[in-house]
């Protein structure tokens, strides 16, 4: 299969996923009117999460390594594949005793920064640099900095750019799920839990 042509097989695997399973406004709007936890995370298999019985750790995690996991199978960009794996390995693997968290962060800030230079697609590029921006700022590693900053990105960047796109809009998912399902355990209102959501809400509606 050709560079082009598989681009265009991943774009287009990717656009049909995120309208097949990605949460949306209704399916929101449903997990927050749901009458328990229970009722709520029926509809997230909707949203082809598999693993549904547990705790909302379990459930989100599940989902997050699968996401990964299917995000390197279609990466077909090596530096970009490198520096994904970069930023999970920092969130997966424990930190040694011998190490502290911010040595873990400047190194994980340094290695960014050399495995983007190699990033094929300049918006892809641009993203990862006012990632690496935040830093400066105190913001570090986070999935919330890496939705925050997703204007750099769209869906029409081509087979990686959206493939990126994809991943970084799942991880914003996640975040919000998180923050549903535990609103649900602790049996808030559903205007608690929007509130909880702030920007995420007005985002997925």
């Amino acid at each position: 299969m050709s560079n082009n042509t598989d681009s265009i097989y991943t774009a287009s695997a990717i656009h049909a996923y995120r309208a097949l399973y990605m949460l949306n406004p209704a399916r929101i709007g449903a997990m927050l009117s749901a009458r328990n936890f229970s009722a709520s995370v029926k509809i997230l298999a909707d949203c082809g999460y598999v693993d549904l019985n547990g705790t909302v750790d379990k459930i989100v995690e599940h989902e997050r390594t699968r996401t990964y996991e299917m995000f390197l199978k279609l990466c077909t960009d090596d530096a970009l594949k490198t520096c994904v794996s970069d930023m999970w390995n920092f969130k997966n693997v424990k930190v040694p005793s011998n190490n502290t968290l911010e040595n873990a962060e400047k190194t994980l800030e340094i290695t960014l920064r050399n495995h983007a230079k190699g990033v094929k697609n300049a918006q892809i590029r641009a993203y990862f640099d006012a990632y690496l921006d935040a830093w400066a700022h105190g913001q570090k590693a986070s999935d919330r900095v890496m939705w925050n900053i997703a204007h750099e990105l769209s869906m029409d960047l081509g087979g990686m750019g959206a493939l990126f796109f994809w991943y970084v809009q799942k991880n914003s998912e996640f975040m919000a799920v998180r923050i549903i399902l535990g609103g649900k355990v602790l049996g808030l209102e559903r205007e608690k839990i929007v509130a909880n959501l702030g920007v995420l809400y007005e985002r997925f509606k």
